[in-house]
């Protein structure tokens, strides 16, 4: 299925906090795991992470969608 907003690479993030209350992102059709203390901390792990896993330049090349479970 192509992504809503036509762009190639797409990722999708469940956000949920471990034990110690660290917020942990996960991808899992990717295989992209993450972390941060705070909402904007993670969203910049995420982005980094993103463009890591699919070898781009920039995050702005990937449909990000994050869910806080």
């Amino acid at each position: 299925m192509e992504p809503v907003s036509g762009k190639k690479y797409r990722a999708n993030f469940i956000v949920t906090k471990d034990i110690k209350g660290n917020l942990c992102a996960a991808d899992m059709e990717q295989g992209i795991f993450t972390d941060g203390l705070t909402k904007e901390e993670l969203v910049k792990n995420i982005r980094e992470a993103v463009e890591v896993a699919f070898d781009i330049d920039s995050y702005l090349e990937a449909e990000i969608r994050i869910k806080y479970a």
